[in-house]
């Protein structure tokens, strides 16, 4: 009969120790869920805002073509995903020939049309131009852009000029002051990406301090819920098991933020005035998308091709607007 007694005594010791796994699975996921759902409602609220904003868009012809706050594409795109690439400087490029500004004669060359409205540009777009053209041997210098450099020989000052040599970094970041200066601040995407997904960890790894609120065993004597002893255990469980557990802490992590950018799109990172922006950037982008998208694409592709003054809008949200064909088109027309 002890021998019973015992076994039934360990089943019951076992069958505690699953109820205690179940239950901390059973939380972890609730917290998880609980950090799922603030992003389906705000991206569902988002959305509804954003199609009402493309619908009035369709409706209205004055205001068809009109960015949100007169922005310009690179900063609507900047604005978007957070990110500025290789689409952003094509945009730009094409923003100054709808200007008069120039014509974009070749995939890496352009013409310069117009100085004075050259000199009018907002800076990125300056530095747009000569990203552009950087790999052309045979493109003149579009832009001045020089450095003057002092310095002090034998107590004797000489002074020289340097010219600027932009890239992609010096573009972004000066997307990014005209941005601010508007009062939109944007951080880098990947910095905050990892911000998140570290609090994420953060508030995962605690979830062992369920211990604290379960009574606990020490030396044969029973401890109540938030004693010393339960809150002790916690700690133990909650950076013993977390330590070993912490890959499982960082995939959920990470999978959290990918459901909140592919669901709630990337505002939920921003600043507050961001994101009371961001549906008029989304419907501007479904508007594009469902009314502009097949004209900017035909008359890229035209016997007298052009872009639209709505395409750079359409690079930067990243739809296909044949612009390749247009500077194809050009190259074998002026060869």
């Amino acid at each position: 009969m002890d021998s019973i007694a015992a076994t039934i005594s360990a089943s019951t010791d076992d069958f505690s120790g699953y109820i205690i796994i179940l239950l901390f699975f059973f939380v972890l996921f609730f917290i998880v869920f609980l950090l799922f759902s603030p992003v389906i409602l705000f991206a569902a609220r988002v959305r509804r805002k954003a199609t009402q904003i493309a619908n009035e868009r369709a409706g209205t012809i004055i205001s068809q073509f009109e960015p949100p706050q007169g922005m310009t594409a690179a900063e609507v795109g900047l604005l978007y995903d957070m990110e500025v690439d290789t689409k952003e400087v094509i945009a730009s490029v094409l923003e100054l020939e709808h200007m008069g500004a120039l014509r974009i004669t070749g995939m890496n060359s352009v013409k310069i049309l117009d100085t004075s409205k050259l000199a009018l540009a907002k800076e990125h777009q300056k530095i747009a131009v000569e990203f552009f053209t950087k790999s052309n041997k045979n493109q003149p210098d579009v832009i001045q852009d020089t450095n003057q450099i002092s310095a002090f020989v034998n107590g004797k000052e000489y002074s020289f000029t340097i010219p600027v040599s932009h890239n992609l970094t010096s573009f972004t970041a000066a997307v990014r002051h005209e941005l601010s200066q508007k009062g939109f601040v944007v951080d880098d995407f990947r910095r905050q990406r990892r911000k998140r997904i570290a609090r994420t960890v953060f508030i995962i790894s605690l979830l062992p301090m369920i211990f604290a609120f379960l009574p606990t065993n020490w030396n044969g004597v029973e401890y109540g819920p938030l004693s010393l002893y339960s809150i002790f255990t916690g700690l133990i469980v909650t950076f013993g098991l977390g330590f070993l557990l912490f890959p499982v802490y960082l995939l959920i992590a990470y999978i959290v933020v990918k459901f909140w950018i592919k669901h709630a799109g990337k505002y939920w990172l921003y600043t507050k005035k961001i994101r009371q922006i961001w549906p008029e950037i989304e419907g501007f982008r479904i508007f594009l998308e469902t009314v502009d998208l097949d004209n900017i694409q035909f008359e890229a592709q035209g016997d007298d091709a052009f872009m639209t003054k709505s395409a750079p809008y359409a690079i930067v949200f990243g739809y296909d607007t044949k612009w390749e064909n247009l500077i194809k088109r050009r190259s074998s027309s002026s060869s």
